[in-house]
């Protein structure tokens, strides 16, 4: 499994959020654009709410400093999405993944729910899946498998943190009906028929 590097310390973790919490809307998706290149549909959709803006910003921010990898990170937001049958995130998260370097099998696998051939990894794509469909009551078995394949505690609760924050902005671009940014129109994506297998 990939190791993600950790970066910073609690200090910085702690002004950067005191940066969070003072800065105004404009001033928070000014830093996104500065960062991306543009503003994702769905934090200017949240920008009318500055208090869930803060807050849905601080808690990507919050899955940066975890200790779950890059691709870890990538194949969570992406099940998620794909479960609560969110086009405009499978569409974004494909986009960064692919950016990320994610390898195209991979990426197709997890935009269709199919099971993968990485144990580890498809330990890590059922506990997330589990975790999303059925809101953590019933995922005993999906975790003992999570553990066996190598993770820890910790992790578990950062992934978590990851369906937590997915499902927010699952929720948001759901019920808004966000159209597609440029740059996630070639990732397009639409729930497909069928139901999603953990091997």
């Amino acid at each position: 499994m990939q190791q993600h590097d950790q970066t910073g310390n609690d200090e910085m973790v702690e002004m950067e959020t005191a940066c969070l919490q003072d800065a105004g809307p404009q001033a928070l998706l000014r830093g996104l654009e500065a960062d991306l290149g543009f503003v994702p549909k769905v934090f200017d959709c949240l920008s009318e709410a500055p208090s869930a803006l803060g807050a849905f910003m601080a808690m990507n921010q919050a899955l940066a400093q975890s200790s779950l990898s890059p691709l870890e990170r990538d194949l969570v937001l992406l099940t998620v999405s794909r479960v609560n049958d969110c086009g405009y995130c499978v569409a974004g998260h494909s986009t960064l993944a692919t950016e990320s370097g994610m390898a195209r099998a991979l990426l197709t696998a997890l935009r269709e729910g199919r099971p993968l051939t990485d144990e580890p990894l498809e330990a890590l794509r059922c506990f997330a899946q589990a975790l999303t469909e059925r809101r953590g009551q019933r995922c005993q078995a999906e975790y003992k498998r999570f553990l066996a394949a190598g993770f820890t505690s910790r992790k578990a609760k950062e992934v978590i943190l990851v369906v937590a924050t997915k499902s927010l902005s699952n929720s948001l671009a759901t019920l808004f009906a966000l159209p597609l940014d440029e740059a996630f129109i070639p990732h397009r994506w639409s729930q497909r028929t069928g139901t999603s297998l953990c091997a």
